[in-house]
């Protein structure tokens, strides 16, 4: 059987706003240790590879790609529909959430139909693996985690960039601390259906070896 292809968006080499290699180098490795890798280095690089095969995964590590407005609209139209139409699944994660503007985040989202928003950073903070998110307790075409809930971690500390979510069932991971100013649902971590596949926000800021079992399983390497 032939071994699913992740593919890894890393657009740039300015550390300031690209993928820091040796940060998170570890789970590159640990992904290619289950999947191969491919990479895509802008929106364009993105399409042609889509056009030729359809990978299990996109892992997006960087926002170099959201300065730009006209090559973030090509590479958030490529992501959502991979996801929408091909039933894959796009992760956004890594160098990303730590610095990602708040504008470009509320750019990225809704293409996916998701209801989420920028909220700021935290640390540390506690959150819990959430039992009625949709994929983990859905119906049984939307449980995507359901065979990797074994391998996942129930609790995690991180250092995030925490959201709000139109939804508790997209909160992946509940707060447990309460914040006196805290306002609606938040969460450092969220994923939810879209169309035929998914998308995900891992919030986590310095590569837990939490956060990469995460990963690997919204990517149903685990399982």
């Amino acid at each position: 059987m032939s071994r699913p292809v992740i593919l890894i968006v890393a657009t740039g080499p300015d550390s300031s706003l690209y993928l820091i290699n040796q940060e998170w180098a570890t789970l590159t490795n640990d992904i290619s240790t289950r999947a191969d890798v491919d990479w895509a280095t802008s929106g364009a690089s993105v399409a042609e590879k889509l056009r030729y095969y359809t990978p299990a995964g996109i892992l997006v590590l960087d926002a170099g790609w959201t300065v730009d407005r006209r090559e973030r609209r090509g590479m958030i139209g490529h992501l959502a529909r991979y996801a929408a139409q091909g039933g894959g699944t796009v992760v956004f994660a890594g160098v990303f959430p730590a610095v990602v503007s708040a504008s470009a985040f509320r750019a990225v989202f809704p293409a996916f139909g998701v209801d989420w928003d920028f909220v700021g950073y935290e640390n540390p903070v506690r959150a819990r693996l959430n039992p009625r998110a949709t994929v983990v307790a859905g119906g049984a075409a939307r449980r995507h985690l359901a065979r990797e809930l074994p391998w996942m971690p129930s609790l995690v500390e991180l250092s995030q960039l925490t959201v709000r979510l139109g939804s508790l069932e997209d909160v992946l991971y509940a707060i447990e601390e309460t914040r006196s100013r805290r306002t609606g649902v938040e969460s450092g971590i969220a994923m939810a259906p879209v169309g035929r596949g998914h998308v995900a926000f891992v919030g986590d800021r310095e590569n837990e070896a939490t956060t990469r079992t995460i990963i690997l399983a919204m990517f149903q390497l685990l399982g």
